[in-house]
């Protein structure tokens, strides 16, 4: 018992939602692992920025655009839910027993799993927040609403403001390529952990059938010998 001890200290430890969400943000942060994609994103980002922000019709696009990306996030968010708790309900005994045992720097498996899902959550909770925000701000402005008289500062706030949002959206979109991935991860260890117990109850009944066909023989041989 006391090997799981760590195992459920690191789910009964206090968790606030201001916690969560710092640990969802560091699922997103650029690292070397992820320069290339980081690159990317940054680019792709920028191009958009640039198409919507130069626009003469900025606002009713973004409008456009944040409408269609809203319908996304809710698909998404709904999806990635679902397999949490599609996943949960695959936890039976000997595969959490499995995940728990499991340690990476001195994490079990199942504690890092179950803080990925939530991360993720998270993220496209924040993403659906902000995208109402946006929504509401958009529809209680004009269409040819601008910040100064300026238009080069305009242009310049538009495409800088563009940027965090696409390059926010366009991040959380992408890691769900990772979600997939740990999701299937864990379906196959499950299938595998299970194909692990049909092959140790074979080879119970196994033994317990070559236990009791040797247990005959031996009777056999006995009677053998007494009617001698």
């Amino acid at each position: 018992m006391s090997k799981y001890f760590s195992t459920i200290n690191e789910f009964i430890n206090e968790m606030t939602a201001d916690k969560m969400i710092k640990n969802a943000f560091n699922e997103i942060k650029p690292t070397k692992k992820n320069k290339h994609s980081t690159i990317i994103i940054i680019i792709v980002s920028l191009f958009f920025s640039f198409i919507v922000g130069i626009s003469h019709n900025t606002v009713n696009i973004f409008l456009s655009i944040v409408e269609s990306i809203m319908s996304v996030l809710l698909g998404i968010f709904g999806i990635i839910f679902t397999a949490y708790s599609i996943i949960l309900a695959f936890l039976n005994d000997s595969y959490l027993k499995a995940l728990s045992e499991i340690k990476n720097d001195e994490i079990s498996y199942l504690k890092k799993s179950t803080t990925y899902y939530e991360s993720v959550l998270f993220l496209y909770f924040i993403g659906v927040i902000v995208n109402v925000v946006i929504l509401i701000f958009i529809k209680c402005i004009d269409a040819d609403y601008v910040i100064s008289k300026n238009n080069a500062l305009n242009t310049t706030l538009a495409i800088i403001l563009l940027f965090v949002y696409f390059i926010y959206i366009i991040r959380i979109i992408y890691e769900l390529k990772s979600t997939i991935y740990n999701t299937i991860t864990l379906f196959r260890a499950n299938i595998s952990y299970k194909l692990i117990e049909f092959a140790e109850k074979e080879k119970k009944q196994e033994a317990i059938r070559k236990k009791k066909e040797e247990k005959k023989k031996q009777e056999k041989k006995k009677q053998t010998n007494e009617s001698i």
